[in-house]
């Protein structure tokens, strides 16, 4: 599958359905999403109170849109590390369940016992630093970064497993 790389320990991401920017639909919060890219600029804007910023990402016609209105968003500040993870949680949750496909994909037996892992070269926060092709990607002591999406990837599959 373009854009993903099993190794050992470790699947490793870089567009593919695990990502954002994957296009599919679902609903959260009363409203069909294209992607979980969308969603998450999209709340992003609610939680800063910013109805302009919101309405510009609803009506985006692509995650790489979403994202870069989200960009924007008037007011933000650091409170948003604190909720981030727990809203992009309940987004990819929504997501990944809510699509049958995309769900018998993060169940399947190919990636069991292995952690989810985002190779962003470019992104230290919900990536790695590191491009999934690396074989290096495999040990976590090479990593640059936090990998916040790929430990929400485990978490929504050990939800989805119960």
């Amino acid at each position: 599958m373009k854009g993903l790389k099993v190794y050992q320990n470790h699947v490793a991401f870089w567009g593919s359905p695990f990502s954002n920017f994957h296009p599919c639909t679902f609903v959260y919060k009363d409203v069909e999403w294209k992607s979980s890219e969308q969603c998450f600029m999209a709340m992003k804007a609610k939680y800063f109170k910013d109805d302009e910023s919101y309405e510009r990402i609803l009506n985006s016609t692509t995650p790489k849109e979403a994202k870069a209105l989200g960009r924007k968003v008037k007011n933000f500040n650091f409170l948003w590390n604190f909720v981030s993870e727990s809203i992009m949680f309940d987004i990819v949750l929504a997501k990944f369940s809510q699509n049958d496909d995309l769900k018998r994909l993060i169940l399947s037996d190919e990636y069991k016992g292995k952690k989810f892992v985002e190779g962003s070269p470019s992104d230290t926060k919900w990536g790695v630093g590191m491009r999934y092709t690396n074989p290096a990607i495999d040990d976590e002591s090479n990593w640059e970064g936090s990998n916040l999406l790929g430990k929400v990837l485990d978490k929504v599959r050990e939800q989805l497993e119960n």
